[in-house]
């Protein structure tokens, strides 16, 4: 009776409709676990996604890394269930020997994987690969190969590298519609491209990649000064940005010039770009001045629907006074009347000083709220606008309330018209923009 009742569970509830059930576990393993012990019939299902993302860290060459490549060429299939592979070098590398076990282990692990759909590679500062100086391990280039063979994988559509040279850009399949460059690191072998060797050649460095979302920024301060030096050598090289639908640029530490490269970038996606989340150099905008010009012209995105700006405000960096707001009304005055923006959203991190009253100084005069509330965000100028929101950035060592409550006495003499739900509300995690720009989830169903 008991064989009746097992036997009739896959009568009950067939694969079909298993297979309709699974990915509504995704992210819940303990219960993709205890489906996958229900029977030999029901496990793939629920191992399909179990095994569907994979980290390989170099620091697991010093706990038996035979024993997970023993395992997924014992076991292939399981290799096959991952789309989504993250390869982590860490410090531990820096020695010669575990330098070669680690390499070896990739070269050996790599090729297993052959339905790979995003790659994520996390390199440690200082990492040595190829391009950037002269090898001296062999392994190193056999590994540098096995990289190479995998960027060409049949299904992979979606790269994202943090701290690995740019030019490696240069060996992704014309399949990858997805980049992103986080901390770039711009090696020995770009300069010298950039310097004008070969140039012909250079220009057609990038000509077969064609993505739909880019992604240039730093995890830190200092490490969004060369985004702007990533942006112009991939302009240089020819990466083809005609398709681009989703951009994503941290500039906050980059020096001025390098606008002239973003506008570059700009003109070129301009009739396709949808979705903007732009973070412009400090420098754009300190000292505050009224009569200020950029050569970025945000007007040139004809179909752009969602703007993110992001910035720093108040008293900084021995007491300038910083006013974004006198970056940001130049450009939503030129946008014409017939553009087509729906989001609007400007995150900003307040730098205040708190005086003996116990009230704020912040070094800004607020009467640029009133200017883009009464003149700017009107529905004769911006027709399409569904919502806008001002963020708050996490505030340095003052209550996040506090700091709201601040700003709100500050716009008392104002009145404004938007909403007060939508206004100086406070964003917890550093940096709105990866709010914007996530990494699993289409950019537009953050609304």
């Amino acid at each position: 009776m008991v064989v009746k009742i097992m036997q009739s569970i896959h009568d009950i509830i067939p694969s079909e409709l298993l297979s309709e059930i699974t990915p509504h576990l995704i992210g819940n393993n303990q219960a993709l676990r205890s489906l996958s012990l229900v029977s030999r019939q029901w496990a793939p299902a629920a191992q399909k996604y179990l095994f569907s993302s994979m980290t390989v860290r170099s620091e697991s060459i010093k706990h038996n890394p035979n024993d997970r490549l023993a395992f997924l060429q014992n076991a292939p299939r399981f290799a096959s269930y991952v789309t989504h592979l993250t390869v982590v070098e860490m410090h531990s590398c820096d020695g010669i020997d575990s330098r070669e076990e680690w390499d070896k282990l990739l070269c050996q692990l790599l090729p297993l994987f052959g339905n790979i759909k995003r790659l994520s590679l996390q390199w440690a500062q200082g990492t040595w690969w190829p391009n950037s100086f002269v090898p001296i391990l062999e392994s190193n280039l056999q590994c540098f190969e096995s990289f190479k063979a995998l960027f060409r994988s049949p299904k992979i559509t979606h790269v994202d590298f943090t701290r690995v040279p740019i030019s490696w850009i240069q060996y992704l399949s014309p399949r990858v519609k997805f980049i992103g460059v986080l901390d770039p690191v711009i090696d020995r072998y770009v300069n010298e491209e950039a310097s004008g060797v070969d140039d012909a050649n250079n220009r057609e460095l990038l000509s077969h990649i064609r993505p739909y979302i880019l992604l240039i920024d730093g995890l830190e301060w200092a490490s969004c000064s060369l985004v702007g030096e990533a942006v112009k050598w991939l302009m240089h090289s020819g990466l083809d940005v005609t398709n681009l639908r989703k951009l994503g640029l941290g500039l906050i530490s980059a020096p001025h010039e390098s606008h002239k490269s973003v506008m570059a970038l700009l003109t070129a996606c301009s009739g396709s770009l949808k979705e903007l989340s732009l973070t412009p150099s400090f420098a754009a905008y300190v000292p505050a001045k009224d009569d200020f010009t950029d050569v970025i012209d945000l007007s040139v995105l004809r179909k752009l629907r969602l703007l993110h700006i992001g910035a720093q405000a108040g008293m900084v960096q021995n007491l300038v006074e910083v006013e974004p707001m006198q970056w940001l009304l130049p450009q939503l005055k030129r946008f014409p009347r017939t553009n087509r923006l729906q989001y609007l959203i400007f995150g900003c991190e307040y730098t205040v000083y708190e005086t003996v009253s116990s009230q704020a100084y912040f070094g800004l005069n607020f009467s640029s709220y009133n200017v883009l509330d009464s003149e700017v965000l009107t529905s004769a100028r911006f027709p399409k606008l569904k919502y806008f929101t001002n963020y708050i950035e996490d505030p340095q060592g003052i209550p996040a309330h506090k700091l709201r409550m601040w700003i709100f006495k500050s716009l008392l003499p104002y009145t404004l018209r938007m909403s007060s739900r939508n206004l100086f509300l406070h964003h917890f995690g550093g940096s709105y923009r990866k709010t914007v720009f996530p990494a699993d989830v289409p950019w537009s169903t953050v609304y």
